[in-house]
């Protein structure tokens, strides 16, 4: 996931780009940017910050959540953690796997994503 900054218009939680694929914006947040016109004066813009995943169509919630741990964890790590959280619940690649999973899980819902 990479954080993008957007300047002409806050940007939808889901943009279909039409190549069968979706961009999906997540945690956007506001901010108020000082900018040089090309009069070189000063001027405050509106712009925002969101954190961005790309997912194939169409953009359920299962596929998000899995596009982001995807892309925070490997497949081996994934495995592995999984296979350590059975032996022992507290195994810390367990722990930092399955928190970042809810974490990723409450991020979506925030977002407004429920299907």
């Amino acid at each position: 996931m990479e954080r993008q900054k957007f300047t002409a218009e806050k940007p939808e939680t889901i943009l279909d780009l039409g190549t069968g694929y979706s961009n999906i914006h997540l945690n956007i947040t506001e901010m108020i940017e000082g900018i040089v016109d090309e009069d070189g004066k000063s001027k405050d813009e509106t712009v925002w910050l969101a954190d961005v995943i790309r997912v194939a169509n169409p953009p359920h919630r299962d596929a998000i959540i899995s596009a982001i741990v995807r892309d925070r964890f490997t497949d081996d790590f994934r495995e592995a953690a999984l296979r350590k959280g059975i032996l022992d619940q507290k195994d810390s690649d367990y722990v930092l796997f399955n928190s970042y999973a809810e974490d990723v899980k409450k991020m979506v819902t925030d977002a407004g994503v429920i299907e």
